[in-house]
């Protein structure tokens, strides 16, 4: 999965693990760490992936001072679906500050924060 390793708990810095309820199809999260609590939906995480990069892809203008390896992706545009290829490209790490607020950084540096 393109997102192992790279979900990261923002209270204790331990990294997050994928399961699975398979009878109802969902994929989750939850923190390595058995004193955090609380499961986060995969596409909650694939969605702060997809918001960040728009936001990236949005402001490139702006930000081209602080990357440069990402240029010639953000040409191709914003991405209504999760590209698992473009993530292993470009993201670093997920952290997670609580099940609904997360700060996606990418391995240029540049970070987003996101509230879902």
């Amino acid at each position: 999965n393109p997102l192992n390793g790279k979900i990261v708990c923002a209270r204790c810095g331990y990294t997050f693990a994928r399961k699975a309820w398979v009878t109802r199809g969902i994929a989750y999260w939850t923190c390595k760490n058995d004193g955090c609590e609380g499961n986060i939906k995969e596409e909650v995480l694939q969605k702060a992936f997809i918001t960040a990069w728009n936001y990236t892809v949005q402001n490139r203008e702006r930000l081209l001072e602080y990357w440069k390896q990402m240029i010639e992706l953000t040409k191709e545009g914003k991405i209504d679906v999760f590209v698992p290829e473009l993530m292993q490209m470009v993201l670093e790490m997920i952290e997670v500050h609580d099940l609904e607020h997360f700060t996606v950084c990418f391995l240029d540096g540049t970070k987003k924060e996101i509230l879902v």
